[in-house]
């Protein structure tokens, strides 16, 4: 593993959606649980059912689709990729919370990687961390672990961009390769005590 390059995170501060107001409905939250617990069929299906409220349709399949995605990954069944787009087209990213609009541009990095798209890929990741509006104050300084390809990408193809925002936000992104990731998996940590802070930023 080695270090590429240092930049910096801009913390844009998204509008929260109409859903962002009220309390998400429980299965909702079942299906996020479910998701961070690997239990992709059972996300699937809790989400399948929240889909039908129109106020968090949008979320819902948001989760449907990042839970495909997963699946696909296990299975390697392309009808799972194949739900997992139609999902993401679905989504009207304005409402949408900041945390989801972060996660819905990951997961469509996600979704290229696994089509072999990868420049496209490479970009959608790299503008998830520019509108990551949910990092704490205290991650002035954070270290991004990502495969070796695309710590190449970021740096070759997005030095002006980092550039630009480091001189702009003073916020350090410390950006490692490393080859045991898969290409479509990040790893963020705080870049002073090397604390994993990734699961903050997922479901």
């Amino acid at each position: 593993m080695r270090t590429l390059r240092a930049a910096a995170v801009v913390l844009v501060l998204l509008g929260p959606g109409p859903a962002a107001w009220a309390a998400e409905p429980p299965a909702l939250a079942k299906a996020r649980t479910l998701y961070n617990a690997a239990n992709y069929e059972g996300a699937i299906d809790a989400a399948a059912t929240v889909r039908r409220q129109p106020a968090w349709a949008d979320a819902a399949a948001l989760v449907m689709a990042r839970s495909y995605i997963e699946r696909y990954r296990q299975n390697m069944d392309a009808k799972d990729l194949v739900a997992a787009r139609e999902a993401f087209v679905a989504i009207n990213v304005s409402s949408l919370t900041p945390r989801d609009q972060v996660d819905l541009i990951i997961g469509l990095g996600q979704s290229l990687y696994l089509s072999e798209i990868f420049g496209s890929a490479a970009n959608l990741f790299s503008t998830a961390l520019a509108r990551s509006a949910l990092l704490a104050p205290r991650d002035k300084q954070l270290l991004l672990r990502v495969h070796p390809d695309v710590a190449v990408h970021l740096v070759e193809q997005n030095a002006d961009r980092l550039e630009h925002i480091e001189r702009q936000y003073r916020l350090r992104l410390e950006i490692r390769d490393d080859p045991s990731l898969r290409r479509d998996e990040i790893r963020l940590f705080r870049g002073k005590t090397f604390e994993e802070i990734t699961k903050q930023y997922e479901h």
